[in-house]
């Protein structure tokens, strides 16, 4: 009956905002406006993320209802939370990088303090065979790898359908393949992000940063309380360049980039379009670029998974293979 249930509330959801999004955009202001550092043409409402948003709120209300009563539970979804405002208030205002992830870093710091299961404590290198403690640095540590996963995706948001393609990797690799979740689980949060992934290649709205700071805070975090769950239950301690070659592709275009503007003595944090995905449809179409980077995105952990105990050199050559189509690319971009 439950399953029933949540899944009429869930129908209802997604129809209802589907059928009213021009609407609900233009009465909340969350209207995405073309300018030189954009790629689209027409004013497009960033109403993804609010989707993404109630849909969550579903989730935990109707399939996890029980682990309300769990505090580590409850500081992830205030964080995710705060992300998800922020986001929202940044699609209306547009409110600087710097304060953003201020912000959100400050806010994370805090209520990690109250949760030792959503910190990253030991990490475990398998290729060296190093188990490193992290111990008064964990809190900060853990912060860190959240900013810089949130930041990366964000800047991974530039095309139509390609966060949607980085979330369903994210959560297919890290969920069902790294933890052994139940498929089952994992079945409406890919359906969501696949009927919101169609309306958003098609131009009819976007994700927004509601959207892109609220999915990868919320993959992050519950990757973070899944590891740590892990070893203790099974005191296992998953090897960290599984989490690595996951997050590997836009993790070295958002460094790239930093390096690139910092040496030009520009802000890092101003947006530009020389992002891999902009490179890739200066010379292909949508389509074929969504492929391309598809292939480039899923190769370092899907090798890693079917070539095992050759971690290192699959690091190497992707990180060989990024930096010779960003050069074959820029070629292309310059002429």
């Amino acid at each position: 009956m439950l399953n029933i249930l949540n899944f009429f509330f869930y129908s209802v959801t997604i129809l209802i905002f589907l059928k009213y999004y021009k609407n609900i955009s233009i009465k909340l202001k969350i209207i995405d406006r073309p300018n030189k550092k954009k790629i689209h043409k027409k004013p497009t409402p960033l109403i993804g993320g609010i989707i993404v948003f109630f849909i969550v709120i579903e989730l935990f209300f109707f399939d996890y209802i029980n682990y309300f009563r769990n505090s580590d539970i409850q500081i992830l979804i205030i964080i995710n939370s705060v992300c998800f405002i922020i986001g929202f208030f940044d699609d209306k205002i547009n409110i600087k990088s710097y304060i953003k992830l201020f912000i959100i870093g400050l806010t994370t710091i805090f209520l990690l303090s109250f949760s030792d299961s959503l910190i990253l404590h030991k990490l475990y290198f398998k290729q060296f065979n190093l188990l490193l403690n992290l111990n008064s640095y964990s809190i900060y540590f853990t912060t860190l790898c959240l900013l810089l996963l949130i930041n990366a995706y964000n800047l991974s948001d530039g095309i139509n359908g390609l966060a949607i393609i980085i979330a369903v990797h994210w959560i297919i690799a890290i969920f069902y393949f790294i933890f052994s979740i139940n498929i089952n689980y994992l079945l409406v949060p890919l359906l969501t992000l696949f009927i919101i992934g169609i309306y958003i290649y098609r131009g009819k709205f976007f994700l927004g940063d509601s959207g892109s700071l609220l999915i990868s805070s919320l993959i992050g975090s519950i990757t973070i309380y899944l590891y740590n769950l892990n070893i203790k239950n099974n005191s296992i301690f998953i090897p960290a360049e599984n989490f690595f070659l996951t997050f590997i592709i836009p993790g070295f275009d958002m460094l790239r980039l930093f390096v690139e503007r910092l040496l030009k003595k520009k802000d890092p944090f101003l947006g530009d379009t020389k992002h891999l995905h902009h490179l890739l449809i200066a010379k292909y179409k949508l389509k074929k670029t969504l492929l391309i980077y598809t292939l480039i995105l899923c190769f370092p952990f899907y090798a890693n998974y079917f070539f095992k105990n050759n971690e290192i050199y699959i690091i190497l050559f992707v990180i060989f293979t990024y930096f010779y189509i960003i050069h074959f690319l820029k070629k292309n971009y310059k002429s």
